[in-house]
This record gives structure tokens, C-alpha cells and sequence, in this order.
């Protein structure tokens, strides 16, 4: 209907500009044959003007049709790096999980634990402390399987998945407690329970030239190997390195091989990854094996382990510089579609600006040409009506056309859609059906397994239940045969068996028995008591023995201790004793070393003895010195002094007292010696100097460390003696 609309507007308009170009061309007739010829030739520019203001329009309109491919491309360029941007970042990832493993792998060599939970030691020693335990579980699986071909550890350890973090039992009671320790050491993992007898695999394996993975492993534990081909299929799994050859191997040889469920290969565009190839039900199937990314739960060679870790990180690394070249590639796409653009954005401001100009230069031609003409207004009526008439007719037909273009393309998206609508639809109810029969087919197998593992448990629960009646029988029946056995044991220490006499009779044997038993207890009169009593008294008195000897062992052991625990101690306080006066001595010269003495002191600790040297003139060769009654008095003060600090230094007391040591020096002893005290008392940190004198101390600085006391003149008859600082 709008296509029969613009059809019907675009006649009129067609027939509104044939009409009044007509009309024109008779105006311009009258007017030529009132004007002549110079009228004429100034219509002729005005048309060339209109001519090439239409000519750059078109132009111009042709250049804005490829904005929408330059901005087409831009948009393209843009998603492109949108895309390109993941990947870079997933193999950037990828190289940085590489080298987090290839580090553990270096770090934790030969723990084989670092690949489980934290917790896993103390579960582990958790479980050897369990006494309760039947049989002591098996686990985790993945240390008792060792792989022999490191290149399949990453697709082993992910087709395994939390298998070989499980651990195995054989009853319910330790599967319970196992369970109990898990929760106490907070390290939960699967507990399979299993039977401890090989499966016979011999006729449900392939060919011995095909590689499986229970022929690249080797396993320790009957249990292990069970729980891995019931749950696993090691027996039936086919390890082929090449892609193709697995693919001839699994589906071009005329059905499944015999005895093989799967197979696996490597992914060649992915290291450590792999695809798996099945045949079922529904046709043949491949998915994918991603890589493993954690620590290797498998034991294996570490040092290939190691080297095959170091290839990957390399190829990815290299996978990484192709994606970032790639990544730069697309960004410098992205910034040329950017530059055309822009450049597309200066041709069209020129082209716009070239159109605007021309369209002015004809409106001037117009405008001039209307100045010299008669002002009837005839002409330019008709010039407006054309103008209207091709602008309406103009915008129909671009109507008309964008209508049809519309239309057909419409017409294609439909047809396209109607297709795509109906190949969805067949392949959605197609994929429905499959769903259907999948999900009965898994709903049935799932029931299958359930009451499979139902009746494997109960088989299971029954097989204990009988071997533990019969244990309890067997235990039962060997007790009564114990029994019997010590009976006749007992009765054989007593007498051996002893064939009655013939013509014996009850009673002559009763009065044997009666006749016996006396005599018996006569010789246990005699002996001091019965045989078990005197045992028991030796071994007490024995008991008693052995206790008397170990006290006299412990307190003989303790006497060493503590004997060379005071010999210890007694060297220990002579060597401080010697420090001490080393100390005291080598402080004692150095004091008098202040006003150049010389001396020494001497200890004889033996006899209790402290006793010193002087001498004053250093000039003198002898280093024998005198003694202190032969020293001046300002000379016995100030050795006094500098033993007094020596000693002091020696001691470590806290607060040190002198009273009235200057009465006997001279100014000049005095001087020094209150020098040498101050210094002391300075290079002794924590310590408080008390020095008492009845001489004026003028000639001392006062400094922060420095606080000196004076008393007032006594007064007499006061009883209070005034204080003041």
C-alpha cells in the first residue's frame, strides 16, 4: 500500500514539472522577444551554475554512502579487538599458571603431600593412631600410582578428577570411622569401599600393542587397582599420542575395537590438553580433556615432570607472543579504519562546503537576473513552482527507490529467516527427541546404577555380616577346644592319667583321695604353706628387690647429676671470680693512669687478701711499687679513690656513696680526683654517684647531670639543722 502511495504522489509530481517546464520555456519566449538575446545567455549560466551545484551534491551524496562502510569496518576492527583482547588474557593466564606450577613443582620436590589438602599429614597421622580401625584404609589413591610416561600426567590427573584423592576401605564400621577423622582434621575426601581381591582383567583387555593407562601406570594396591578399573576403565582406556590415528583407530575400522570403551589423544594446538573419543548409543562422540593446572597428585619422575612443564611454559609463551602481535595487529586495523574515517569526515566538510558555494554562486546568478528582468513576477512564480515540483518529485522517487531496495531486501532477510527459522525448528526438535531419549536413557541407567550399588552394598554388608558369624563361630568353637585343652593341661600337672585297678571300687578310691590329702596337708605344714602361697611370697620379695634396686639406681644417678652440676657451677663462679678481677685491675691502672701512677692490685682470693701498688713517679724503671704506708696522704687518697671506682665498676651497684675522700689532698689532687670521679660517674649508664666533702667545690661545672648540695653553717644551741639547695 505505501509502495502504490508513492507510485500514485510520484505521477502527479512527475506531471507538476512537465507542466510548468512549459510553462518556463513560454515565459522565457516572451521574455526573450522583450529582452533579446543577453537575457538568454545569462539563463544558459544559471543553468550551468544549477548544473554543477547538482553535480557536487551527487558527489557529495556519494561520499556520505561510504560513511556506513567506513564506519562498517571501524565497528568490525573494534570487535575484532574485543575478541582478541580474551585471548591474550587466557594465555596470559595460562603462562602465569604454568610458571605458579613449574615453581611448586621446583619447591616441593620430594613431598608428596603438597598436592592435597593441608591437612592431609594430620589425617594421615590421624588414621595410624586409630586403633579402632579393622583394616587401616588405603589413601589417597594418587600416592599409590606411579605414572612411567610423564607426557600423559596432565591428561591422566584431569580424566582421574577427585579419584585420586579418595581413599579406600573394606568395611562400613571403618568407612564410619574414617569419615569421623576426616571431620575432626578437617580434610573431607571420598571414601570408596572395596574388596581386597585382583580383578582378573586378562580377557576384558586390548591388544597388547595398544597403550592404555593401566599399562603407563604402575599400581601398589589391590584395592587401588580395583577402584580404578570399576570407576575408570583403566583396563579399556587407549592412550594414542597422534589426533588422527586415534580418530582412524576409534572410527574407521569397522565398529568399536575389541574391548575398548575410550580413547584418548593429545590436543595438538594446546599443551597438556587432550580429546576424548567414545562410541555409544548415539553415534560416535569426542570432547575435550582439559589441562591440569595444579601440583601432580601421581607420582612420577619430578625431574621429567620438571622438563615437560618447561616445554609447555615455552610453547605458551610463544602461543602468548603470536596473540600479542596479533592483539597489536588488530589495534593498528583498528586505528587505520579510525584515520579513514576521519579523512572520509575532511572530504565531506570540503565536498559540503565546495556544494555550498556553487549553490550560492547560482542563487547570485538568479538574484541579478531578477534585477534586470520586468518585475512581473511571472517568471520566478514558475521557477518556485519547478523548484517545488522537482524537490517533491525528487524526494518520491529517492521514497520509491529506498521502498523497492526495502522491499527486496525485506523480502531476502525473510526468505533467509523463514529458512534459518525452519532449520532451527527441524534441529530443535531433533535435539528435543535426542534430549528425551538421553535423558530416559540416563534416568534408566542411573536406576540401573542405584540399584546396582544397592545390591553391591548389601552384598557387600552380607558377605561382612557372614564373615563375622563365622569368625564368631570359629572363635567360639576354638575357645571350647582351648577349654578343653587346659583341663587336660591342669589335670596332667596334678597326675597322669592313671588306669583304675580292677575290683576298685568308689569307696576304696574315695579313701585313697582322703588318705592323699592329708599327707598332703601335713607336708604343707611342714613347708610353711601351700606351693602357690610360697610363690607368691617370692615374687613379692622379688618385687621388693627390684624396687629397692631401682631407687638406689635413680638416687645414685641423681648424686651424679648434682655433683657435676656443682662442679659446673663451682668453675663457673671461678671464672666470674677472674673476670671480676681482671676487670677490677685493668680499671684500677687505667684510673691511675690519670695522673700518670703506676700500679697494680692484687688479689689472693685464696687467702681473702686484697692488697696494692703505687707508684707515683712514672719516670722511675721499676714497676715493683710501693707500698700504701709509704705514700703522702693526697697519694693514699687518690689510690683509694681509683681502687674505690675499680671495685665499683667491678660490683655494678646502682648507687655509689664517698664520704670526706679529699681531706687529706692537695688542691691539685683534689682537682683530678673529682675529674676522675665525674667522668666515671658519666660513662656509668644508670648508675648515681653520692660524693660527701667538707670542702668548697668552686672549681666544679655545673651541668645537667651535675647537682651539687650545700649545707648551712651549724648554728650553736639550734637542735634543727636548716637545709636549703
Amino acid at each position: 500500500t505505501q509502495q502504490r502511495t508513492i507510485q500514485q504522489a510520484l505521477r502527479v509530481a512527475r506531471t507538476t514539472v512537465e507542466k510548468t517546464n512549459r510553462d518556463i520555456a513560454e515565459e522565457h519566449q516572451r521574455l526573450q522577444a522583450a529582452n533579446g538575446g543577453d537575457h538568454i545567455q545569462r539563463l544558459g549560466e544559471i543553468e550551468r551554475a544549477k548544473e554543477e551545484a547538482e553535480e557536487l551534491k551527487r558527489r557529495f551524496e556519494a561520499h556520505g554512502q561510504e560513511l556506513g562502510r567506513l564506519d562498517q569496518d571501524r565497528q568490525n576492527a573494534e570487535q575484532k579487538l574485543r575478541d582478541g583482547r580474551p585471548i591474550v588474557d587466557d594465555r596470559r593466564d595460562a603462562v602465569r599458571k604454568c610458571e605458579s606450577l613449574l615453581d611448586s613443582l621446583s619447591r616441593d620436590r620430594g613431598q608428596h603431600l603438597a598436592a592435597y589438602n593441608r591437612n592431609m599429614p594430620n589425617l594421615l597421622r590421624a588414621v595410624n593412631a586409630e586403633t579402632r580401625l579393622r583394616e587401616k584404609p588405603v589413601g589417597p589413591i594418587g600416592q599409590h600410582v606411579r605414572l612411567l610416561e610423564p607426557e600423559w600426567s596432565s591428561i591422566i590427573e584431569t580424566t582421574f578428577g577427585n579419584t585420586l584423592e579418595s581413599f579406600v576401605v573394606t568395611n562400613r564400621q571403618d568407612q564410619h570411622l574414617l569419615r569421623e577423622l576426616m571431620g575432626r582434621t578437617q580434610c573431607v575426601y571420598q571414601i570408596l569401599i572395596g574388596d581386597r581381591q585382583p580383578i582378573d582383567t586378562s580377557r576384558s583387555e586390548p591388544d597388547e600393542n595398544l597403550a592404555t593407562i593401566m599399562r603407563v601406570i604402575e599400581i601398589d594396591n589391590d584395592l587401588v587397582r580395583n577402584q580404578l578399573i570399576i570407576n575408570q576403565a583403566i583396563e579399556q582406556t587407549v592412550l594414542i599420542p597422534n589426533r588422527n590415528d586415534a580418530f582412524k583407530f576409534m572410527y574407521e575400522s569397522g565398529g568399536r575395537p575389541r574391548n575398548v570403551k575410550v580413547t584418548i589423544c593429545h590436543n595438538a594446538n594446546k599443551r597438556g590438553a587432550g580429546i576424548r573419543l567414545t562410541i555409544g548409543r548415539g553415534g560416535d562422540a569426542s570432547s575435550p580433556v582439559t589441562p591440569w593446572e595444579r601440583p601432580p597428585r601421581i607420582k612420577t619422575d619430578i625431574e621429567s615432570q620438571i622438563r615437560i612443564q618447561r616445554d609447555t611454559l615455552q610453547q605458551l609463551k610463544r602461543d602468548l607472543n603470536d596473540a600479542e602481535n596479533n592483539f597489536r595487529q588488530l589495534q593498528a586495523d583498528l586505528e587505520k579504519c579510525k584515520q579513514a574515517l576521519e579523512r572520509h569526515k575532511r572530504q565531506e566538510r570540503d565536498l559540503r562546503l565546495q556544494s555550498q558555494r556553487a549553490d550560492e554562486r547560482a542563487e547570485r546568478l538568479r538574484d541579478e537576473l531578477e534585477v534586470d528582468t520586468p518585475k512581473d513576477g511571472t517568471l520566478d512564480t514558475l521557477q518556485a513552482l519547478l523548484r517545488d515540483a522537482e524537490e517533491e518529485n525528487e524526494q518520491h522517487s529517492h521514497s520509491y527507490q529506498d521502498a523497492v531496495v526495502a522491499k527486496d531486501r525485506l523480502g531476502q532477510l525473510g526468505k533467509q529467516l523463514k529458512d534459518e527459522v525452519d532449520t532451527a525448528q527441524t534441529a530443535i526438535e531433533e535435539t528435543v527427541a535426542r534430549i528425551s531419549k538421553a535423558e530416559a536413557k540416563v534416568q534408566t541407567a542411573a536406576q540401573k546404577r542405584q540399584d546396582a550399588l544397592y545390591e553391591k552394598n548389601n552384598a557387600y554388608a552380607r558377605i561382612e555380616d557372614a564373615k563375622s558369624d563365622k569368625v564368631r563361630v570359629e572363635n567360639a568353637r576354638q575357645r571350647q577346644a582351648d577349654k578343653v585343652a587346659s583341663f587336660k593341661v591342669d589335670a596332667g600337672r596334678i597326675s597322669p592319667r592313671v588306669a583304675v585297678d580292677p575290683g576298685e571300687t568308689p569307696t576304696t578310691l574315695d579313701a585313697k583321695l582322703t588318705k592323699l590329702q592329708k599327707d598332703l596337708e601335713r607336708y604343707q605344714q611342714e613347708l610353711g604353706g601351700t606351693r602357690e602361697e610360697l610363690n607368691e611370697a617370692c615374687v613379692e620379695a622379688e618385687v621388693k628387690y627390684k624396687t629397692a634396686k631401682k631407687q638406689l639406681d635413680d638416687l645414685y644417678s641423681l648424686s651424679q647429676s648434682l655433683k657435676f652440676t656443682l662442679l659446673d657451677r663451682k668453675s663457673r663462679w671461678l671464672k666470674f671470680r677472674r673476670f671480676i678481677s681482671s676487670r677490677a685491675r685493668i680499671m684500677f691502672v687505667y684510673l691511675l693512669s690519670e695522673r700518670e701512677f703506676r700500679g697494680k692490685l692484687v688479689a689472693n682470693h685464696e687467702h681473702q687478701e686484697l692488697d696494692i701498688s703505687i707508684e707515683p713517679d712514672i719516670s722511675r724503671n721499676s714497676d715493683k711499687g710501693r707500698q700504701t704506708k709509704t705514700l703522702s696522704g693526697g697519694e693514699k687518697s687518690f689510690s683509694t679513690i681509683c681502687l674505690l671506682l675499680s671495685l665499683w665498676d667491678a660490683m655494678g651497684s646502682p648507687i655509689r656513696c664517698l664520704d670526706e675522700f679529699d681531706v687529706f689532698m692537695d688542691n691539685v689532687n683534689r682537682d683530678v680526683s673529682m675529674k676522675m670521679m665525674i667522668g666515671a660517674a658519666r660513662r656509668s649508664v644508670s648508675r648515681q654517684f653520692i660524693l660527701i666533702t667538707p670542702q668548697a667545690m668552686g672549681n666544679v661545672q655545673l651541668q645537667e647531670d651535675v647537682n651539687i648540695i650545700k649545707m648551712t653553717d651549724p648554728e650553736r644551741g639550734q637542735t634543727t639543722l636548716p637545709f636549703s639547695r
